[in-house]
């Protein structure tokens, strides 16, 4: 027999044994100098050839494998009082997500191999370095390609129906030719025996209870080299486990902030939180070290349908990075299925737009699971009065290579009540962060224009090499005294109209939104406003005219109308390559002043105002502006008489998909439907 390295890392051995036909254990040790340790960052396997050559002469046997080298363990770090996840004797934050391992084309099975491996490469390319392969023993080739890009795994075991002995046994079985089959694999890190107490029918029994410890372990006498964990838990149920997880789905950032700070503060040796508890047999299953993280999260679940994710899983996600108990968490999921929409991209791959760079250039999703990562312990969007001050702690939570003196810098931009961009404050917070670790800055302190419109504070953590290791923001609705309907503005006059004071429309059912925030229909129609001409305004010295709205098609269909505070439609995220466009015809009194084509319906994390205040959350349009010369104005007047402005989507169109028209507290912009009037 021989074995040898491909790329020369350890001596070849050859070995002389006498095997008698059949299946038999050969036992070697190879030594290997100076090994190079598998990680996610260095996912380093050593490539061998296995020869078998018979003694007496005849064909020669030869297997191609490979493995890799690297530790699991649990432990205490640097005097903390709670348990850390080690692989290769150091910290680890396992950013991760449900992988449930369905695609278009074959449910259960992969379409070829390209799509295994681009499933992978999708994970490392959102930031992920872990995956938690649910409730499936997958194909062999998955971990193959774990292995290969680096990309630890969480490998959950298939859920039973009904506990019985036939069933214990099957079960039993089950756990044995799964680790038999995938031990080899150095991505695999943690054993997931039971899923959220399915099929465990006996499990608020003393027997039941105690089965599920004997499985854990069981599972630790097979494999000493990694965690178990007894059941990913929904019902606070743990029995015994190495990985102290648990699931939440909830969409409102004041619930979620709480609920994450009382699992914290719950979470601690003797505690009976998340465990069974004492049993009528005499056990006590309670809390012992067990590293804590989360093992499902989302704020768009089953039976939730089509819905922006990218608002909280970015909210949600800076809460769990906020506490440093936590040892990472597994967002509800990798991609959309059959029943769930709450993928990172569609079912069939294709990529769903976050939003993310608007506020911050460059930032993705990646941004946020960030080794390294910045954020504010505020709300995603807030209220605050206008001419205030923005307040809120920094922080750093920082699981990447060692950063020396850094620094967090700082941007407020504000959009005002006309739809006009500026910067209006920066700045820079030093730090050396503490590795493994979360690290508080103090506060980041800004005040507020002393006008209506939305700000948005940007963060970027910027190492000592001037790289930037993770982007971050949060908004602000700066709010005084409504806008009045006509003011003053820069060369003129500005004329507002909310979208729910329609004079007339032919959509027989339209969604208007109860505070007059939005007007929206599908198909084709028309709506029509009716805007008086104040005395004040001297129309014979108004030389041109721009109308500025946002707008979009609207596609959604779906009526939601939910008991807590989100009402209105189901509209699906955004998509990269599916767009629903509109065109739109505006006329003023019956002239026609223009065309234009509204390119989509969106749904995302630009939709702040929308999400902010729970009508069709996520949903925005596009800021729009119509040029309205001297000529077209002239003959739109009719003496003093109202102007009637109206929106036509015609059913001869093309493209007749909708129209949706924003206020300036719902959408994307702090900006009411407005006719600016240019007196020069």
């Amino acid at each position: 027999m021989r074995i040898r390295s491909r790329d020369g890392s350890f001596a070849t051995i050859d070995t002389v044994r006498d095997l008698t036909a059949g299946e038999q254990q050969v036992d070697l040790v190879l030594p290997v100098p100076q090994p190079r340790l598998w990680s996610p960052e260095t996912p380093h396997l050593y490539e061998i050839d296995v020869e078998l050559e018979p003694a007496t002469g005849g064909a020669r046997d030869s297997v191609a494998t490979y493995f890799g080298m690297r530790s699991v363990t649990r432990a205490a770090w640097n005097g903390k009082d709670y348990e850390y996840i080690l692989l290769n004797g150091e910290p680890v934050y396992l950013r991760g997500a449900l992988d449930q391992a369905f695609h278009p084309d074959g449910l259960h099975a992969y379409p070829d191999d390209d799509a295994i491996r681009g499933d992978i490469q999708l994970a490392k390319d959102l930031g992920l370095n872990m995956l938690r392969c649910h409730i499936k023993l997958n194909d062999p080739r998955y971990y193959y390609w774990a292995d290969r890009l680096g990309v630890l795994m969480m490998y959950d075991f298939p859920s039973p129906d009904l506990d019985s002995p036939s069933m214990r046994r099957i079960f039993e079985a089950t756990l044995s030719r799964a680790l038999e089959r995938d031990f080899n694999s150095p991505s695999i890190f943690a054993w997931v025996i039971f899923n959220e107490t399915w099929g465990l029918t006996k499990h608020d029994t003393a027997d039941g209870q105690r089965w599920v410890r004997d499985m854990t372990q069981l599972m630790r006498t097979l494999d000493p080299t990694r965690l178990v964990e007894d059941n990913s838990p929904c019902h606070y149920n743990h029995v015994e486990s190495d990985i102290n997880s648990w699931h939440f789905y909830i969409n409102d950032y004041h619930r979620v902030r709480r609920h994450v700070q009382s699992v914290v503060d719950r979470t601690h040796p003797g505690s009976s939180f998340n465990y069974v508890g004492p049993n009528d047999a005499g056990d006590n299953f309670v809390q012992g070290t067990a590293p804590l993280m989360n093992s499902e999260y989302g704020g768009i679940a089953a039976r939730h349908g089509d819905q922006d994710i990218a608002w909280c899983f970015k909210y949600q996600t800076t809460e769990l990075r906020r506490h440093a108990k936590i040892c990472g968490y597994v967002y509800t999921e990798l991609d959309d299925i059959e029943w769930e929409h709450n993928g990172f991209v569609n079912y069939d791959r294709s990529a769903k737009e976050f939003g993310y760079d608007e506020f911050v250039d460059g930032m993705t999703v990646a941004d946020l699971n960030a080794a390294d990562f910045v954020g504010l312990d505020a709300p995603p969007c807030q209220t605050l009065p206008a001419g205030s001050a923005f307040t809120a702690p920094l922080f750093v939570s920082h699981w990447g290579t060692p950063m020396g003196a850094s620094e967090v810098r700082w941007r407020l931009d504000f959009i005002d009540r006309f739809g006009e961009r500026r910067s209006t404050a920066e700045g820079t917070v030093a730090t050396t962060p503490e590795r493994f670790a979360v690290t508080d800055l103090g506060a980041v302190r800004c005040d507020l224009p002393a006008e209506n419109g939305l700000a948005t504070l940007a963060l970027w953590l910027v190492d000592e090499t001037g790289r930037i290791r993770c982007r971050n923001y949060v908004h602000v609705e700066v709010r005084g005294e409504a806008s009045p309907r006509v003011e003053r503005a820069p060369h003129g006059w500005a004329l507002r109209f909310a979208p729910g004071d329609l004079r007339e429309t032919s959509w027989p059912q339209p969604f208007v939104a109860p505070d007059g925030g939005k007007f929206s229909a599908p198909g084709a129609g028309w709506i029509e406003y009716e805007i008086a001409l104040p005395p004040e305004i001297d129309m014979n010295a108004v030389q041109g005219a721009r109308l500025r709205f946002e707008a979009a098609a609207r596609t959604a269909t779906q009526r939601i109308d939910w008991p807590q505070r989100t009402y209105g439609f189901n509209y699906p995220q955004t998509e990269s390559d599916r767009k629903i466009p509109s065109d739109i015809v505006v006329s003023i009194t019956g002239v026609n002043v223009g065309e234009i084509r509204l390119a989509d319906d969106p749904a995302d994390a630009r939709g702040v105002l929308s999400h902010h205040h729970g009508v069709d959350p996520g949903a925005y349009g596009f800021l729009t502006e119509i040029a309205i010369d001297k000529t077209l104005l002239e003959a739109a007047l009719k003496g003093r008489a109202p102007l009637r402005i109206r929106f036509t989507v015609s059913g001869r169109n093309t493209h007749p998909g909708g129209f949706a028209l924003y206020g300036d507290r719902l959408g994307r912009y702090p900006v009411a439907p407005t006719l600016f009037l240019f007196t020069g």
